[in-house]
């Protein structure tokens, strides 16, 4: 459905990837993420948000992007995205 939405994750990460992001695109506008911080670990749940994004097509694709080194890992849980 067209409106207003909020893209949620919570994260636990050893840090270290290259890339890591959670991102929303293909809604009919330009790919909006949450980038990630992994310079250093994420020991505790953290959430992480893209807000106020503006289906208009009646579609979105949401997910989530890493580019990971060896023995990097992320947990992700409860992947929420909310309509206002």
């Amino acid at each position: 459905m067209n409106g207003t939405y909020t893209l949620s994750a919570w994260v636990k990460s050893t840090g270290g990837q290259n890339v890591l992001n959670l991102y929303a695109k293909n809604y009919g506008g330009s790919e909006r993420k949450a980038i990630i911080d992994t310079s250093s670990s994420i020991p505790n749940w953290t959430r992480y948000t893209v807000d106020n994004i503006q289906v208009t097509n009646g579609q979105i694709e949401i997910g989530i992007w890493s580019n990971a080194n060896p023995n990097n890992w992320t947990a992700i849980d409860d992947v929420m995205l909310i309509r206002k």
